[in-house]
């Protein structure tokens, strides 16, 4: 992801003549920033999208197809997911949930995908706290 980012951000630097703090404050995001997505290095989708912005690029652009491709087979596989992201999109959106709710949702998603096992693995998964009788 980031490597496609780079050439895009170099270009525009060279072009226009920035130096990283200048790059870094016209996105709206650090100068190390800017050294990071240079040196290749992943960005988080909110990074992404501000620098895109200020390139005057879609994400897509620096994403590539292979990216976009696995997303959508991933999606496919499990259609659940595609009804909650799409409807997360249309929330954010509509200005029904902010662009920290996204953010929360990805850093979940990052520690389960990252903690191993499954859902069902974990004792008390689907148990529903009830009332004593």
């Amino acid at each position: 992801m980031a490597t496609g980012l780079a050439i895009y951000l170099r270009e525009r630097m060279l072009k226009d003549r920035l130096s990283s703090r200048a790059a870094g404050k016209a996105a709206g995001v650090a100068h190390t920033t800017i050294m990071r997505i240079l040196d290749g290095k992943d960005v988080s989708v909110d990074t992404l999208e501000k620098v895109c912005a200020f390139l005057e690029i879609d994400p897509g652009d620096v994403i590539g197809p292979g990216g976009v491709s696995e997303i959508q087979s991933i999606l496919s596989q499990e259609p659940e997911l595609e009804q909650v992201f799409t409807l997360a999109l249309e929330k954010l959106h509509s200005g029904e949930i902010s662009q920290d709710v996204i953010r929360e949702i990805v850093r979940y998603a990052s520690w389960r995908i990252n903690s191993g096992g499954s859902y069902g693995d974990q004792p008390n998964a689907d148990r529903r706290t009830e009332s004593p009788a």
